[in-house]
């Protein structure tokens, strides 16, 4: 573990010591915590301050993380010691990888909604990723009308030609987690842009969404 990750864990530690709570002027829920309250990510400091008990920042007890389904790895790859994931399990999973005590969380934050000109190509606006697709997707959501005009693509709401690739899968260790990846509907998505051929979504070939005639 690297001296930087140490430090952050021993500030963790101190959090939990006053009431915890989400600023109850920021709607937490609606962001995807698996970006947003990455640890190493970019949305951390933000994540701290307007979203800690979201992100699990108020427990000082060793847990997982919430937000992280630990069971879904493999614990051989995932928690040795001298493979490349084990500051990220130290953080993500210390309890499931028996590395406790340690106050490990990841959290983050983004940007708020506005703007309402309207798309004039078929691509995000913002990093849409951060968000909950299920709450800003869904047409029955009151941020339909807005992840309309600033997710699109994120949200599958456009469509553009095809082109015709070879299937195969973008890591190449996919065989490192366990089989519920395939089968688990809340990583649909994750598996059908990273572990295409390994989970069998895909048959020889597969259409991938090509852009480049739409936006110029």
């Amino acid at each position: 573990m690297t001296s930087t990750t140490q430090s952050t864990l021993s500030q963790l530690q101190t959090i939990g010591t006053t009431s915890c709570q989400d600023n109850p002027s920021v709607n937490c829920s609606l962001y995807n915590s698996a970006v947003i309250c990455d640890l190493q990510g970019t949305h951390y400091v933000w994540a701290r301050k307007n979203c800690r008990l979201h992100c699990g920042l108020c427990h000082k007890v060793c847990r997982d993380d919430p937000d992280v389904n630990c069971n879904l790895f493999n614990p051989t790859a995932l928690c040795s010691p001298d493979g490349g994931y084990h500051e990220w399990a130290s953080i993500k999973c210390p309890a499931f990888c028996g590395l406790c005590p340690h106050e490990t969380h990841t959290f983050l934050s983004t940007t708020k909604i506005s703007s309402t000109e309207p798309l004039k190509a078929c691509k995000d606006r913002l990093d849409c990723r951060v968000y909950n697709s299920t709450l800003i997707c869904s047409k029955t959501s009151i941020y339909y009308p807005w992840s309309q005009l600033h997710c699109p693509s994120f949200c599958g709401f456009c469509h553009a030609p095809t082109r015709i690739v070879p299937c195969r899968d973008r890591l190449t260790n996919c065989d490192e987690y366990s089989s519920d990846l395939c089968i688990n509907p809340l990583y649909r998505l994750w598996r059908e842009e990273n572990c295409r051929k390994y989970c069998g979504v895909c048959t020889g070939f597969d259409v991938e969404t090509d852009y480049s005639s739409v936006l110029g």
